[in-house]
This record gives structure tokens, sequence and C-alpha cells, in this order.
């Protein structure tokens, strides 16, 4: 949907959908097929849709149950610094009003982190013109020492 005036309309309508579709918060893909058939019968140009990532945090099994609506990869850092890319690719919500989603669930462990980011974070560009993109991101948060350093979010 882009950024602006027109943006937050749409953001205000995905509240709303949001607040219709509470019931359906414990599973994931139920949440975002609902959210993207609402969502379909308020849009009705090819060019409005919206990207997320909904996921939900099981803290007893350590773990989490995430489903995508084109957004953008997920990192995974462990706690030895090995990194890990998730990608999810579904179709945005708004765009095809019978879209079927997928869950991904995700195992966690003492010290690992979990990086979700927007779009805007990876479309960045460079001095030459070019899209940071997701692998530029992930350069970037190494260098940055992520999750370890207490000044990373201000370098990032």
């Amino acid at each position: 949907m882009g950024h602006g005036i027109a943006s937050a309309l749409y953001t205000m309508h995905l509240y709303s959908l949001w607040e219709e579709s509470r019931e359906l918060l414990p599973n994931p893909i139920s949440f975002i097929e609902e959210m993207n058939r609402k969502l379909c019968k308020l849009v009705r140009d090819d060019e409005s849709y919206a990207t997320c990532i909904y996921g939900l945090l099981d803290i007893e099994k350590q773990s989490v149950r995430l489903c995508s609506a084109g957004g953008p990869p997920l990192f995974v850092i462990r706690d030895n610094l090995e990194y890990e890319a998730h990608t999810l690719p579904e179709l945005p919500l708004g765009l095809i009003e019978n879209s079927t989603y997928d869950e991904v669930s995700i195992d966690f462990h003492k010290g690992d982190s979990l990086l979700l980011y927007t779009d805007a974070a990876v479309e960045v560009l460079d001095a030459n013109g070019n899209q940071l993109g997701p692998t530029g991101l992930l350069n970037i948060v190494k260098e940055v020492g992520y999750p370890d350093s207490s000044e990373m979010m201000v370098r990032l």
C-alpha cells in the first residue's frame, strides 16, 4: 500500500479487521486467511495490498509459530552466533480472496534471537541505486554485533 495518507487509511481498515478477527488469533493460518478475505472485500484495485508476518510465541515450548503474507525473510540468530534466514513466501493480504497460507514453527533455546523487520528496511538504496536486500541487512546485523551490542539498534 505504500506510504502516506492512503496507507494510513488502509492501516485503520487493517486495525478494524484485526479487531473483528480476534477470536482467530490463536491460529496464525486461520487469522491471516480471514484477514486476507476481509481485506479483499475492501480493496478493489490491483495495487493496494498489505504485507505482514503474524506469529505466536510459546514460552513453555520455546518455539514460535509464524504465518507470513508477503513479509520479508526473518532471521534467527542462535546463541552461538549462527544466522538462519527463514523465507516464508506467501501472497500479501488483499490480492486473491481465497489464498491459502502456511505456517512455520521455529524452536528456540536460551540466548537465541528472532529478528523481524519491515520490507522498507531492505528496500533502502545504496550509492549505486541497488537495494540493500535481506542479505545486505544480514551483513549489517552481523557487522554491528546484533544481538550482543548495546549500541546495535542505534548503529543499525
